[in-house]
């Protein structure tokens, strides 16, 4: 069985998801959209032996947590520094080209198959970037599957892997590789007691050890309560046109997980149609909406 290499350009996959979300669910699910790392990967190697998995991006802090997920995969993970001046990342491009040119050579004589998340064909027209390199190894024996969003792939490179392997667009398995991530905030209520004496410390540690318990109760019913909570508002939920200003009706439901700091949720989610204009719009707008209240609703006093 022929070996898979998968050469993953994760800023290119992962911001091009943003716009497949945009399309799919409305604007306010641009910035809760994940990448399923686990999902993907499998979509890439499609249970064939995995040769060698590389991903490429960047190292602000806040990322630490993506990076050690697709470690956790057995992925290879490079992380390059952003530019100073702009922010954007440097280099990304050219390490996986490298990786991709060193293993056309390491493997010269016995090929794999080259698995390239990525839509980027910048290059092309000067014999450089990722298409001249696809073109380079499959020249030499190489399969090629290219794994991308439909609107953000080169319209070149989409149209030579159809001709000489396969294209896989990422959009038709969108509600397996993506998520959505809603972040709920809870108060909750705090213990304060004075410990003087020995009879007050065992009364303090006697009221903590209830409230723990109560606590520990609580976190279990909340994943239970919240997904009926949200299916429920967004059952109840009836939009109005943005450019009309009608009604909207239900067209349809689908599938979709989020993930809370409570876990995984599944919900049914609504999607609307105008009976005037035919415009769109997804339930999801109704949890970006909920999403924004919080972050913006006042402190409450102590």
């Amino acid at each position: 069985m022929e070996k898979v290499f998968i050469y993953w350009d994760n800023s290119n996959i992962f911001i091009s998801a943003q716009q497949a979300a945009i399309d799919q669910e409305g604007e306010t699910a641009r910035y809760r959209t994940r990448i399923h790392f686990r999902n993907l990967l499998e979509l890439a190697h499609g249970g064939r032996e995995i040769e060698r998995a590389i991903a490429v991006g960047s190292v602000p802090p806040e990322l630490r947590h993506v990076w050690n997920r697709l470690e956790n995969e057995g992925v290879t993970v490079q992380l390059l520094e952003r530019g100073a001046i702009q922010g954007g990342e440097q280099g990304v491009d050219q390490t996986l080209q490298t990786a991709m040119l060193r293993d056309g050579f390491r493997y010269n004589g016995d090929p794999g198959i080259v698995v390239m998340l990525t839509g980027d064909g910048a290059g092309y027209a000067d014999g450089v970037g990722f298409h001249a390199d696809l073109e380079l190894m499959h020249d030499r024996g190489w399969r090629i599957e290219a794994l991308s969003w439909r609107r953000s792939c080169s319209r070149r490179m989409r149209e030579w892997a159809q001709e000489n392997g396969k294209f896989i667009a990422l959009d038709d398995f969108y509600d397996s590789i993506t998520f959505l991530e809603v972040a709920f905030r809870f108060r909750w209520f705090s213990c304060r007691m004075a410990a003087n004496t020995g009879s007050e410390v065992r009364g303090r540690d006697a009221a903590m050890g209830l409230l723990y318990d109560l606590e520990t109760r609580l976190e279990q019913q909340i994943p239970v309560q919240l997904q009926q909570s949200l299916q429920q508002a967004l059952d109840d939920y009836q939009p109005l046109c943005p450019d009309c200003g009608l009604a909207m009706h239900r067209h349809h439901r689908y599938a979709r997980t989020i993930t809370t700091r409570y876990g995984a949720i599944r919900l049914q989610m609504p999607v609307f149609r105008c009976g005037q204009c035919g415009r769109m719009a997804s339930g999801a707008d109704l949890l970006g909406e909920a999403e924004r209240h919080q972050r913006y609703s006042k402190k409450p006093a102590n």
